[in-house]
């Protein structure tokens, strides 16, 4: 497949996989008539008349692909991502499956793409995933033919020029006239994309190598990927074939490879190198032969076994000098990368040069939780840039939500991350959690459910356009955050009303056609205490968000007994703490005033103030630690000290902000009840406490 990004790619059944399923890898160039040229082989087998089925029209390959793919979007809707995966798959192949009908070239590249961008769209539309890296591509378009005598001028000079050639362990013929015309093209033409391939190749070849090895691949072929991605692991067509091998997902997921929100192993330079071997020697195992084999992987087995039994031909070169055989693209695939061989095997002889970058060298870790990114790099003693460098197949900036996960590190630092990290508690190794969108749901909204802002998620998860989020997708929250919203949809509703005692806490989920009044009424309090035990800024609320409400009460008592109270540690971004400017003596206290949210406890509200548990107690006139959201504590601060907020902004780290309010790291992370590992998100909001005079 080439890199206009007109393309798909896709991989072939074995037979024994899934019977005749056709895969294509590239399917999508006009076909043209044959190049002709007086030097052209003649087929050695003559064909011979076949009674051949007309191909399917374009409009009815379109009409079978949309049935499936309008199926997928109900999924979709509906929260049911595998089966909308499932029915998307089934779209694309449809036409990974179809012959191309003659004179409908055209239409049928148009009505692929289309569909492929829509499903593409369902798919990614809401999320960037991380951009590939820039270099210059290689584009689409026919390879010059060359006449007899230029033919025979290129035969002549690289005859007196090039050593003797290598032995290969595939058919290389260097001076068929169409392999010709593809190393004068990329050698001369494009010389300076097929550089910086080869350099970028260099850093995989290795790995490729051994891979191919191991499986009895020919290592010519690790050259493939020059062609089909100018070794890039992280590419993608417009077509969505993705990575080095640029495979289509249902061919990656048939050969074994992830591919969903959180991971796409098409972009992992081992997995996918692993999937391809077994790819290429199914379709070899098929043809029993290396140029009819690199065909298929480019124009699909079906389409080339078809191609093979009409024209009555045995091998590629017979097939492709038969006009309208197959199509363009599949017609010079073999040559290019007949020619990548030569190129990539003595590069200097044909005038290509380049430094290489650096071999792909990894240790290989385990991870036992989902775990942000960066924590892993600094476990590891290097950067956020490099841990994704070597695992391009992590979509998010965490690891996968899996109880065990290999991930991969420098080089020589595998034992120094596995004590670093075992030192970290894992309640600091996820500063993210999940949340699946439900129906109706819009960003502010779920901001507000866990007290973080809009621009925070936006930024985490790379979201487009915030207007456009879908049911049924998941979002990373923050950390720093609750770790449950303080109003969820996804409980079961609770018994409600009924036999309670004054001062009773009960969970009210919202019903259709409730609102906060009539609420109030069926409990016995007020509009008021409601918002302010559930830390509402307005009476909005959604059938299916649960209330926390204390029965015939207007103020939950210190004896009231709590049905469900959530405890976890006091979170940075989950305080607004507002000075009160102290105007107190030297040797005395100035109070602030704290409102007790839920997920609150009393040792993180001390915590966070610096104070003591028993001093809380002390000032509130409290008998336990039993704390209720609404309340108000008192908080006693040195003399002449007051405490503010601040909210990160993009770029901020603990030291610029320290230095900012004159204050020390160490007190940073005191204060907020954080570790000096803690990554900082944009919109998570820091306690800072300052002297009234200045700093």
């Amino acid at each position: 497949m080439i890199l206009d990004k007109n393309t798909a790619s896709s991989g072939a059944a074995s037979t024994r996989l899934r019977g005749t399923l056709p895969i294509a890898l590239g399917i999508l160039a006009i076909v043209a008539p044959a190049c002709s040229s007086g030097s052209n082989e003649p087929p050695r087998v003559a064909p011979q008349p076949i009674m051949i089925e007309p191909a399917e029209s374009v409009r009815s390959l379109a009409d079978r692909a949309d049935e499936q793919y309008w199926k997928g979007v109900e999924a979709q809707r509906v929260g049911d991502a595998p089966t909308a995966q499932e029915h998307f798959d089934q779209a694309v192949e449809v036409f990974l499956h179809a012959d191309i009908p003659t004179g409908q070239e055209a239409e049928f590249r148009i009505a692929f793409n289309d569909l492929v961008n829509r499903v593409h769209a369902q798919q990614l539309d809401d999320f960037q995933v991380p951009a590939e890296s820039e270099a210059t591509e290689l584009p689409e378009e026919e390879i010059p033919v060359l006449s007899d005598s230029e033919i025979d001028l290129l035969r002549s000079r690289m005859a007196g020029t090039l050593p003797e050639m290598p032995k290969f362990t595939i058919p290389v013929p260097a001076d068929h006239p169409r392999v010709l015309e593809a190393l004068e093209y990329l050698s001369a033409n494009r010389n300076e994309v097929i550089a910086e391939g080869l350099a970028r190749g260099q850093r995989y070849l290795p790995l490729i190598r051994e891979t191919f090895a191991a499986e009895g691949v020919p290592l010519e072929l690790a050259y493939i990927p020059l062609i089909e991605s100018l070794y890039k692991p992280n590419v993608r067509s417009r077509a969505s074939a993705v990575g080095l091998w640029q495979l289509m997902a249902p061919t990656a997921r048939l050969y074994g490879l992830r591919v969903d929100w959180y991971v796409d192993e098409r972009r992992d330079p081992v997995k996918s190198t692993r999937a391809i071997a077994r790819f290429i020697l199914d379709y070899y195992r098929e043809f029993n032969d290396w140029h009819l084999a690199i065909a298929a992987y480019n124009g699909g087995r079906g389409r080339v076994g078809r191609a093979l039994q009409r024209t009555g031909t045995d091998d590629f070169w017979s097939l492709a000098s038969i006009p309208r055989s197959l199509p363009r693209e599949t017609r010079e695939f073999v040559p290019k990368i007949l020619a990548a061989i030569l190129i990539g095997t003595d590069p200097q002889a044909y005038d290509v040069r380049f430094i290489a970058q650096e071999e792909f060298r990894y240790d290989e870790v385990e991870i036992d939780s989902m775990t942000d990114l960066q924590i892993i790099a600094e476990a590891a003693g290097t950067t956020l840039e490099t841990i994704q460098d070597l695992n391009p197949q992590l979509l998010r900036r965490t690891t996968p939500n899996f109880d065990r996960y290999t991930l991969r590190v420098p080089e020589g630092r595998a034992e120094q991350f596995r004590v670093a990290y075992a030192a970290i508690p894992e309640s600091e190794r996820v500063r993210v959690v999940e949340h699946r969108i439900g129906n109706g749901q819009t960003l502010s909204r779920i901001a507000d459910m866990y007290d973080t802002s809009v621009a925070a998620i936006t930024d985490l998860n790379g979201i487009r356009n915030q207007h456009r989020i879908r049911a049924g997708h998941t979002l990373l929250i923050p950390a720093g955050q609750p770790t449950a919203p303080r109003r969820t949809a996804a409980a079961p509703a609770p018994t409600q009303g009924g036999a309670n005692t004054p001062g009773e806490q009960i969970t009210h989920t919202v019903r259709r056609g409730e609102n906060l009044s009539r609420i109030a009424s069926a409990y016995g309090t007020t509009v008021t205490a409601i918002k302010r035990w559930n830390n509402m800024s307005n009476d909005r609320i959604y059938v299916g968000d649960r209330l926390e409400v204390y029965y015939g009460t207007t103020a939950a008592s210190a004896g009231a007994t709590a049905a469900r109270v959530a405890e976890a540690p006091a979170q940075v971004t989950a305080r607004d703490v507002r000075p009160t400017p102290a105007s107190a003596p030297d040797n005395e206290s100035a109070a602030t005033e704290y409102t007790i949210r839920r997920g609150d406890t009393l040792i993180g509200i001390a915590r966070l103030h610096g104070v003591g548990v028993q001093q809380l107690r002390l000032w509130n006139g409290l008998g336990s630690d039993r704390i209720y959201p609404g309340r108000k504590l008192t908080i006693e601060l040195p003399a002449g000290q007051t405490v503010s907020s601040y909210t990160v902004r993009r770029g901020d780290n603990l030291y610029s902000i320290a230095q900012r309010f004159g204050v020390t790291v160490d007190e940073l992370v005191s204060w907020n009840d954080i570790s000096r590992r803690s990554t900082l998100y944009p919109g998570n909001r820091l306690t800072i406490r300052t002297e009234m005079a200045g700093r």
